[in-house]
């Protein structure tokens, strides 16, 4: 999917479901680890406004999201489409998430070291030329 289907997809779903997902994150407190299987309420609730592929795609991307994997820890409460506590955060929910946070991380830093890595000496427009006149002198 699209950055931009992404957004469709929440902006939809916090339409739909205000006391499950939100649009603005800006605080530590409002991506909410949400119910174990909420996608099969998801679907049901939806009753096909959203295909199953794209909504667990957009899933995968909304509980991988770094805000999402810091408020998953042990003891915290799992919430329905309306809010209301329907679990906890188990201990193995938290080393996962843990996990994945510090793999993204980890890819993340990697990006960062690889996109400042230069690739040796720039060629100058001469020596860019030269190589062009080598290459049709060659038969």
């Amino acid at each position: 999917m699209k950055p931009s289907q992404y957004r469709a997809t929440l902006d939809l779903l916090a339409k739909r479901f205000p006391h499950c997902f939100f649009l603005f994150d800006g605080t530590r407190g409002r991506r909410r680890p949400l119910k174990v299987g909420i996608h099969i309420d998801l679907l049901r609730d939806l009753n096909g406004t959203i295909t199953e592929k794209r909504l667990c795609r957009f899933l995968a991307w909304y509980t991988r999201h770094r805000r999402y994997l810091n408020n998953v820890l042990p003891g915290v409460e799992r919430i329905d489409l309306t809010g209301k506590v329907v679990g906890r955060v188990t201990a193995e929910d938290a080393a996962h998430a843990r996990e994945l946070a510090r793999k993204r991380l980890a890819g993340m830093k990697a990006a960062r070291a690889a996109a400042k890595a230069v690739p040796g000496p720039r060629l100058s427009l001469a020596d860019l030329k030269a190589a062009a006149l080598a290459r049709k002198a060659v038969p």
